[in-house]
C-alpha cells in the first residue's frame, strides 16, 4: 500500500476527527460540536489518541510515531494530535 497524498494541516484534521468517532463509536458531527463547545479543541485520552494514531497509519499507509517514541501529552488533544502528524509528515 502506498502512502496517502495528504492535502494539509486541514485534511489530517479531518481524519483525527473521523478516526476520533470511530473509537467512541459516534459521528464526527459529534465530535465537531464538542470541538466547538470546547473552545476549538477537544482533550482526548491518550489511549483514544495511541488508537487515533492506528487508524491514520492505515490511511497513509506508513508508520507513525507510537507511545514508546513520544510523550503521552502529544495525544491529548485534537490539536496537538494534528500538530504531530504534520510534522511527522514533513519529516517524511
Amino acid at each position: 500500500m502506498g502512502t496517502t497524498d495528504v492535502q494539509g494541516y486541514d485534511d489530517i484534521r479531518a481524519h483525527i476527527v473521523a478516526a476520533l468517532a470511530d473509537v467512541r463509536a459516534t459521528d464526527t458531527a459529534a465530535i465537531e460540536w464538542e470541538i466547538g463547545a470546547n473552545g476549538g479543541d477537544l482533550v482526548i485520552d491518550s489511549l483514544e489518541g495511541l488508537n487515533v494514531i492506528v487508524g491514520l497509519e492505515t490511511w497513509l499507509g506508513r508508520d507513525l510515531p507510537g507511545a514508546e517514541d513520544l510523550d503521552p501529552a502529544h495525544y491529548t488533544s485534537i490539536a496537538s494530535l494534528t500538530a504531530l502528524v504534520a510534522h511527522k509528515l514533513r519529516e517524511g
